[in-house]
């Protein structure tokens, strides 16, 4: 979505409008954004070069390579993270990635659908592969 133009605020209050928790910008900046982009370069190495977008890996890169976000873990990522007590904040570079979409052009209703699929798509995917065997672990692990 970000790649898309979607500005990021919308992505994330998206997100939490759907049930989420935090959203996935967030979800990415905690579990660490250089580890997004190993797990991509070993997926592809695996599967080949169509198992990973050449979009959002380029996104990936320009974040941990270009301007050295890593995550929460070195205080800059999708989020800027100040001393506390300060709050984190979205990094404002992220509207200058891409070319911004107008806000008011946007289904709202339909990120929301985005994101739910896409959770959806790979709770199917760990059922299909056995990876879990009851639906209820696939709830738990979306």
């Amino acid at each position: 979505m970000l790649i898309e133009g979607v500005p990021a605020p919308m992505i994330e209050n998206a997100a939490k409008a759907a049930g989420m928790p935090v959203g996935p910008l967030a979800l990415t900046d905690e579990t660490a954004v250089d580890l997004a982009q190993k797990i991509m370069k070993q997926t592809i190495r695996d599967l080949g070069e169509k198992a990973v977008d050449p979009k959002q890996m380029a996104l990936i890169n320009t974040m941990v390579d270009r301007h050295g976000r890593f995550g929460r873990k070195n205080g800059k990522g999708f989020y800027d993270y100040p001393a506390k007590p300060a709050k984190k904040k979205l990094w404002p570079g992220l509207k200058d990635l891409y070319p911004q979409l107008n806000p008011d052009k946007i289904d709202y209703e339909e990120l929301k659908q985005r994101l739910l699929v896409t959770i959806a798509l790979e709770a199917a995917r760990v059922m299909e592969e056995g990876i879990v065997t009851d639906p209820r672990e696939a709830d738990v692990g979306s």
